[in-house]
């Protein structure tokens, strides 16, 4: 680390992110890795935002023009974007710095990818731009646009083997504007990246069509393994990649419309280009949902790291925020000469596995199941089905209510009548089972003479009756003859309570 810097390994800034080492340095200022103490060690890396300015204000001032410009990006959240996390402003030996603070993506370029000697294929080609289309579509739809696509700006993550879109031009084109306003000192470095930012991007403009052009170009650059100078002829203005690399025709068409020298004769969105791979992707053996796959055999050995912390190499790629791509890199190995015109891809019985790109008739398909649903099944189900339901289970309710009754009545019917008959019945039907005898009417009479209570004589002389015929067991005496013997035992014990009423209501007088 040049000794010039006042940030070391082990230097904790902001009382939380402890430096590990610089991945790399460029005109916009020097990067480094670290870890937050905060969130148990996580590796992240610190961008300096605009050494240039200086001063605790002017930095404030850029700090503000940052967040206004540039404060879309924290709320972008995909996982094949590094979440940008804060801009932190700190105080160090006398000097003010502003740090962008980035999620940490472990894994190689794949610009290292090719320098190591990885060859890429059509199909492999075809899965990156695949992987990537749904992320440019992201982003695009917040309305921010990448301008430095690249394959130094790809990473592939290493444990998912994703491709990850890494370094927003934006931000180096925020540091520029608070260079250049708040210092009026002239930009450090070139905001394009010669072979890769379109026409209109140079002159200031940037849309969804400039991110797809520099995709292509990306595409190229790893199909051959050349620079984009290479590909390209200045003079006459247009691509000469097919004189050295085949591809199918829907394929290459689709390439060529993204490298449209005319911003309007590109693909506007993503969807479009999406849109016209359809037919490739039915018939090519890729599909959508697969990653692209690099072989671990092609890449030399690696030293052992230590524990925790990166590779060097793999973390390099994080700097390149900062530094533009020189005019002229040439990769380790020498590309292969041309190999004789290749027939068309012909169809793959193989069946394209479920991805993101679905055809329009599938989506037509929806819309029509669920107008069909809400016009016709949703109708039929809450004015009709739903209501016979409601009279069946009321139905099914009053039908077991039922039979829970007389089942009830069938096994406890006569048991509840004989409790009842003894409960319910007057005491009285006893002497009125006796009627019409000569002894009740004698009853009858003394019992009105003597003006008894009625609630209180009958009771005392059926206990009487019935404590002295225990075999009776309460039964109600009948009019039979062969209850003639009790109902006159019954008469007799009448007369004696009478007796003993009268006797009492003498002594009273």
């Amino acid at each position: 680390m040049p000794h010039s810097s006042p940030i070391h390994p082990d230097l904790i800034l902001d009382k939380r992110y402890k430096i590990v080492r610089m991945l790399g340095q460029g005109g916009f200022g020097r990067v480094y890795l670290a870890e937050n103490l905060n969130r148990f060690h996580e590796y992240c890396v610190l961008k300096e935002f605009a050494p240039q300015v200086k001063g605790t204000a002017v930095l404030q001032r850029a700090a503000e023009l940052f967040q206004r410009e540039a404060g879309v990006l924290y709320q972008l959240h995909h996982p094949q974007i590094p979440e940008f996390r804060e801009l932190i402003q700190t105080h160090l030996n006398g000097e003010d710095y502003l740090f962008l603070v980035q999620q940490y993506i472990e894994g190689p370029t794949y610009w290292e990818l090719l320098e190591q000697g990885q060859k890429f294929s059509e199909t492999d080609a075809l899965g990156l731009l695949l992987d990537l289309l749904p992320v440019l579509e992201y982003i695009h739809a917040q309305g921010v646009i990448h301008r430095d696509i690249s394959p130094d700006n790809l990473i592939q993550q290493r444990f998912t083997g994703k491709p990850v879109l890494i370094d927003f031009g934006g931000v180096k084109q925020v540091a520029a504007t608070a260079v250049r306003q708040l210092t009026q000192q002239p930009i450090p470095t070139q905001l394009e990246k010669p072979g890769y930012t379109p026409i209109e991007q140079r002159y200031g403009k940037a849309s969804a069509a400039s991110d797809l052009y520099a995709l292509a170009v990306t595409i190229l650059v790893l199909l051959t393994g050349k620079n984009p100078a290479d590909l390209y002829d200045a003079h006459q203005r247009t691509w000469c990649w097919r004189q050295t690399l085949r591809l199918n025709p829907q394929f290459a068409a689709v390439l060529e419309k993204m490298l449209a020298e005319r911003e309007c004769d590109r693909y506007a969105s993503t969807q479009e280009v999406r849109q016209a791979l359809q037919p490739l992707v039915r018939s090519h053996p890729v599909s959508q949902a697969q990653t692209l796959a690099v072989a671990r055999a092609a890449q030399p050995a690696q030293p052992a790291a230590p524990a925790r912390q990166p590779k060097a190499k793999s973390s390099v790629s994080r700097a390149k925020t900062w530094v533009v791509a020189p005019i002229a890199r040439q990769p380790v190995a020498p590309t292969p000469p041309p190999a004789p015109p290749a027939p068309a891809l012909a169809p793959a019985p193989v069946s394209p596995a479920p991805s993101s790109v679905q055809p329009p008739k599938r989506s037509f398909l929806g819309f029509l199941g669920n107008l069909v649903s809400w016009l016709v099944i949703k109708p039929i189900y809450y004015l009709l089905l739903k209501p016979i339901w409601y009279l069946v289970k009321k139905l099914l309710i009053l039908g077991i209510s039922v039979l829970v009754f007389v089942g009830v009545s069938y096994w406890f019917g006569p048991a509840l009548l004989a409790w009842l008959k003894d409960s319910i019945i007057p005491s009285s039907q006893v002497a009125d089972s006796v009627a019409g005898s000569s002894c009740q009417e004698q009853v009858l009479k003394r019992y009105e003479a003597l003006n008894l209570p009625t609630g209180s004589f009958y009771p005392q002389v059926n206990e009487k009756f019935y404590a002295q015929h225990p075999e009776l067991k309460g039964r109600t005496l009948t009019s039979k003859p062969e209850d003639a013997p009790l109902r006159q035992d019954w008469c007799q014990i009448a007369d004696e309570v009478l007796d003993q009423t009268e006797r009492s209501q003498q002594k009273l007088k």
